[in-house]
This record gives structure tokens, sequence and C-alpha cells, in this order.
């Protein structure tokens, strides 16, 4: 009977001092965006597009004379800073995926997985990923850069047959009035 209440204190014990489902897979999510470059990017990048964005909308004071427009412009200008545009993201992005994952795993499961995430064999696998990006960074911006020269040969190429075309229908409407 002792070892029974021993046991028993030492489980709800443990389970105190565990962390709930919601923490572990807060934990996770904060893990998985810290070793992610883009996501870690994200609002950064997001609040850099949304001022330069409500920028756009300035009035132009200079360039407006009539009071209509420019209470319209300054109206316009109010809402657009006013607005949600460009903000929510990652609070969005981490109520999806909190969905997500408390939908899909159970307690044991968030601890083997939040365990996995700190894992030394884990952190190898991400640094060759990272260089793997950055390879793949390379071979996408020369392969980007080959295909627009050949868009703009292929523009160039059509620029010059529509100038012929144009000289060409002038040379017959010329030849049909003559």
């Amino acid at each position: 009977m002792r070892k029974c209440l021993v046991l028993l204190v030492i489980l709800i014990s443990a389970n105190l001092f565990a962390d709930s489902k919601e923490e572990l897979i807060d934990d996770i999510f904060n893990e998985i965006v810290s070793n992610s470059s883009e996501l870690k990017d994200l609002p950064q990048l997001f609040e850099e597009t949304r001022t330069a964005l409500i920028d756009t909308f300035k009035p132009r004071y200079k360039e407006l004379k009539d009071p209509e427009i420019i209470a319209l412009q300054e109206k316009l200008y109010s809402d657009v800073k006013a607005s949600e545009m460009y903000l929510g993201y990652m609070e969005g992005l981490k109520k999806a995926f909190v969905e997500d994952l408390d939908q899909t795993f159970t307690v044991n499961e968030l601890v083997a997985l939040k365990k996995l995430l700190n894992d030394p064999l884990l952190a190898k696998l991400k640094s060759v990923q990272e260089k793997n990006l950055s390879s793949g960074d390379d071979f996408t911006e020369k392969w980007t850069s080959k295909n627009e020269k050949l868009v703009n040969n292929f523009l160039d190429r059509q620029k010059a047959i529509n100038d012929k075309l144009k000289v060409s229908i002038m040379k017959s409407v010329k030849n049909k009035q003559n």
C-alpha cells in the first residue's frame, strides 16, 4: 500500500510540472519559427511592406488643388492606415498551426516532437537543408536570369517584326492610294 501511495504522489507531481498541451504546442511553434529564417523574417517584411504601401496613399498636396479631392485623398489615406492590410499574418498562422497540432498529436507525441526539435541530429539536418536552400537560390537566380534574357530576346524580335509589319501596312496603303 505504501508503494502505491509513493507512486501516486510521484505521478501527480510529475503531471503538475509537465507542460500542458497548449504550452507544448506553443513551444513547438516558437521553436519552428525561430529556426526558420523565412518565418522569422516575415513580421518585419510585412511591416515594411505595410509602411511602404501606406506611404503610397499619402496625399500629394503639391499636386492637389481641389479641396474635395484633397478631402477624398485624406480620407483614403486615413482608411488605409486604419486597415488591417498586412497585419495579423503570424497570429493567423499560429492559430491554424495550433489547431492542426492539437487535432493531430497527443500530449506524448508533442513531448516527443519537442525533444526531436532540439535533437542535435535534426540541427545537423537543418544545416544541410540551409546549405541546399542557398545552392537552390543560386540556381534559381541563374535560371531566372536566363529566362528573362530569353523572354527579352523574344520580345525584341516580336517588336522588330511588328515594326516591319507597320512599314509593310503603310506601304500597302500608300500603294493603294496611288
